[in-house]
C-alpha cells in the first residue's frame, strides 16, 4: 500500500513538472490571470486586463509568428477615447486617418479639412476616374509613392490616407508653409500665390481643430 501511494505521489509530481515546462506563462498586468500555454508555437490565448475607470476592457493577443515581409502593413488599433461622433467618418476610418497623420506628422484637423474640401467626407472616384478616395489621389502621379508605402488600393481608406498624408508631408518639407503646400497639392505646381482652395482648407482646419482638440 505504501509503495502504491508513493508511486501516485511521484506520478503527480511528474505531471505538475511537465505542465510548467511545457511552455511560457503569460501573466496579466494586474496579476489576476495566468495562462499556461501547452505549445509555445500556438500563442492564441487571450488575457483580459482591468482597465482604468471609464475605459473599455481591452484584450491582449500574443501572435506566434511575425507577419511575412510581403503582407500589407497591419491596420492600427482604434482607441475609443479618440473617436469623435462629429466627424463624418466611421470609427475605423477615424483611427486610420489619425494613424496616418501621426506617421507623417500631419495635423489631424488639417487632414480633416482637406478631406472635407476634396470629397465632403465621401469615398469616391472623381475627375472622370482620375482621382480616387477621400483625399482624391491620382495614381498616375503617385504610383511610385504607393509602391514605396505598400499601398495597392486607393479606394481602401487606410491606404488612401497614408498616400495623401505622405504627399502633404513632402510638400510641407519643401515649402515650409501649409497654405502653399495645399495649393500645390491641388494645382500640382506653385502658381506663385495662395489659391482659394488652400484658403478654404485652412478655414476648415481651424474649424476642425476646435472640435477635435478634446479627442487628441
Amino acid at each position: 500500500m505504501k509503495k502504491f501511494v508513493l508511486l501516485l505521489l511521484i506520478a503527480a509530481m511528474v505531471i505538475v513538472g511537465d505542465s510548467y515546462a511545457a511552455g511560457p506563462v503569460i501573466v496579466s498586468k494586474n496579476d489576476r490571470a495566468v495562462v499556461q500555454l501547452k505549445n509555445a508555437a500556438l500563442l492564441s490565448s487571450f488575457v483580459k486586463c482591468t482597465p482604468p475607470p471609464g475605459e473599455e476592457i481591452k484584450t491582449i493577443v500574443e501572435l506566434a509568428q511575425p507577419p511575412a515581409e510581403n503582407e500589407p502593413k497591419a491596420k492600427p488599433v482604434v482607441e475609443q477615447s479618440h473617436y469623435c461622433d462629429s466627424i463624418p467618418l466611421t470609427f475605423e476610418e477615424q483611427g486610420w486617418l489619425r494613424a496616418a497623420c501621426e506617421e507623417f506628422n500631419i495635423p489631424y484637423a488639417l487632414a480633416l479639412g482637406l478631406i472635407e474640401k476634396e470629397t465632403e467626407f465621401r469615398n469616391l472616384i472623381g475627375d472622370d476616374g482620375a482621382s480616387t478616395g477621400y483625399m482624391q489621389i491620382q495614381k498616375k502621379w503617385h504610383w511610385d509613392r504607393m509602391e514605396r508605402l505598400g499601398v495597392t488600393d486607393l479606394v481602401e481608406p487606410s491606404g488612401n490616407f497614408r498616400v495623401g498624408c505622405d504627399f502633404l508631408a513632402e510638400l510641407y518639407a519643401k515649402y515650409n508653409d501649409w497654405s502653399l503646400a495645399l495649393t500645390v497639392y491641388n494645382r500640382g505646381h506653385n502658381p506663385g500665390y495662395i489659391t482659394d482652395y488652400a484658403k478654404e482648407v485652412m478655414g476648415n482646419y481651424a474649424h476642425w481643430q476646435e472640435i477635435v482638440e478634446n479627442y487628441i
